[in-house]
C-alpha cells in the first residue's frame, strides 16, 4: 500500500509576530499564518543550504537538490544504493550556497520495512510525500513522484 499525502494545516500554539494568539489550527488570519509559515520556511531554508555537490546533485544538511528540469534517470541515479552506501567523492561549497527555487528537492527514507520519499519544487509550489508500509526500492519511489509531477505539470 502506498499513500500519497499533503497537508495545508499547520498546528501550533505559537503567537504570531503581531502578538495575536494562534490557536490549535492556524486560522485564515493573515498575520497568524505569516508568523508560523515564515518561521517554518526559515527553518526549511537553513536545512537546504548547499554544502556539497556530486554530479548533478547538491547536498544540504538533509535535502538533495537537482537543477530543473531534471530527468528520471538522473533522479534515480542520485538516489541509488550505489551512491548512498558507497564512499563518493564530493566538492565542498565554501561558504555553503543559498537555496535556489528552480530545483527538485528530495529525500528518501526507510525504517523497519516502511519506505518514504519527499520531493518538492519550490518555484512551482509543487510537493509530494509518498509513504508506504513496505520498503519499496528508491528507484520505484522516485519514479512514482516524478510521474505525479510530470502529469500535474503537463510534461508527460
Amino acid at each position: 500500500m502506498v499513500a500519497v499525502a499533503a497537508t495545508k494545516t499547520i498546528r501550533s500554539r505559537r503567537e504570531s509576530y503581531s502578538g495575536k494568539r494562534c490557536h490549535d489550527e492556524i486560522r485564515h488570519e493573515p498575520q497568524c499564518w505569516r508568523g508560523v509559515a515564515g518561521f517554518c520556511i526559515s527553518l526549511l531554508n537553513n536545512t537546504r543550504k548547499r554544502h556539497f555537490s556530486v554530479g548533478q546533485m547538491t547536498q544540504g544538511l538533509i535535502w538533495e537538490e537537482y537543477a530543473m528540469p531534471v530527468d528520471l534517470p538522473t533522479l534515480q541515479e542520485g538516489n541509488a544504493p550505489k551512491l548512498i552506501l558507497n564512499p563518493t567523492p564530493v566538492s565542498a561549497k565554501v561558504p555553503a550556497a543559498t537555496p535556489e527555487s528552480n530545483v527538485w528537492v528530495n529525500k528518501t527514507g526507510a525504517t523497519n520495512g516502511f519506505g518514504a520519499y519527499v520531493a518538492f519544487v519550490p518555484e512551482e509550489r509543487f510537493g509530494v510525500v509518498l509513504l508506504a508500509n513496505k520498503n519499496y526500492p528508491n528507484a520505484e519511489r522516485v519514479e512514482i513522484a516524478h510521474k505525479i509531477y510530470s502529469n500535474l505539470a503537463g510534461r508527460q
